[in-house]
């Protein structure tokens, strides 16, 4: 890694002498990245003179990966003179969300005047910038969401961002969603912000969840927080997934919390199946006495 950065044509000359063809290409997309945000112009010299056509397209988006590390609108500025338009699509993609993270404003601005260039690629650009808005401020971010041009992309962009935020801001996120109506978009993010805050927080993250309306959303925040509480707390995990609405959201949900309580305290899982009524006894018969 830091050959690649202070000198990549040594980095470069060791993945060709000692790199087997697994490796050899994921070293070459570290170093296409590393070099390119150092030199754009030698990384791409190295890149367009290598022989194989399908490992140059594949390395570009790295290369402009790194080169919009320094300047997004010149690193996006090459990546729309590609020819191949996967390769042209998804480089210039990476650039667009590098540019995002310094200026989102423009960034989407310009996405939206030129939607031509990305086709059908530019939901899933606008999905993939939530890293790059999780720490702008509530306020500016609803302005930015507002100029998106569909609602469906104003809500992927929001429930992006506070899948974002949750790392760090998990109340933030939680207060993101809330602005968000019941979908997939809402449901998506409910069971990642409940997966995160519950392996950090449990306690508010169970008061979060115990206060969400009823709805999808809330189902999949309970599945997703019953699994992330099984390896500290199963009897806790076994409660939240017993208290699911939809019989096969709970019964997949307690057949994983009971299978992991099994191995980590077989007595007191079976104590506890004996006594719920939230399985089968079909389904209880399976989980102790699994075929060989």
């Amino acid at each position: 890694g830091m050959l690649a950065f202070s000198n990549p044509e040594r980095a470069v000359e060791l993945v060709d002498r000692f790199g087997d063809d697994g490796e050899k290409q994921q070293r070459y997309r570290m170093i296409a990245n590393t070099w390119a945000m150092n030199s754009p112009e030698e990384a791409l010299a190295w890149v367009q003179s290598l022989p194989d056509d399908k490992l140059r397209e594949n390395l570009l988006p790295n290369l402009i990966g790194g080169w919009a590390n320094n300047n997004a609108q010149e690193a996006l500025a090459f990546a729309l003179t590609l020819e191949d338009s996967s390769v042209r699509k998804h480089a210039a993609g990476n650039a667009l969300r590098h540019w995002a993270s310094s200026d989102p404003r423009a960034a989407l601005d310009y996405l939206t005047e030129n939607r031509d260039q990305f086709g059908s690629s530019a939901t899933e650009i606008v999905k993939s910038m939530g890293w790059s808005l999780a720490s702008v401020d509530s306020g500016e971010l609803a302005e930015i969401v507002a100029t998106l041009p569909t609602k469906d992309e104003r809500h992927a962009l929001t429930a992006s961002v506070a899948n974002s935020k949750v790392h760090q801001a998990p109340q933030q996120a939680a207060a993101l969603l809330e602005t968000l109506p019941e979908g997939t978009h809402r449901e998506g993010a409910a069971s990642h912000i409940a997966t995160i805050w519950g392996n950090r927080d449990a306690p508010a993250a169970s008061e979060w969840i115990a206060e969400l309306p009823p709805g999808k959303s809330r189902e999949n925040a309970v599945a997703a927080f019953s699994r992330a509480l099984v390896e500290d707390d199963p009897e806790s995990a076994a409660t939240w997934a017993a208290s699911l609405e939809n019989d096969v959201q709970r019964d997949g949900t307690l057949s994983h919390v009971a299978r992991r309580w099994l191995e980590k305290d077989r007595p007191a899982a079976e104590a506890w199946l004996s006594e719920t009524g939230g399985l089968s006894e079909e389904v209880k018969d399976k989980l102790l006495n699994p075929n060989p």
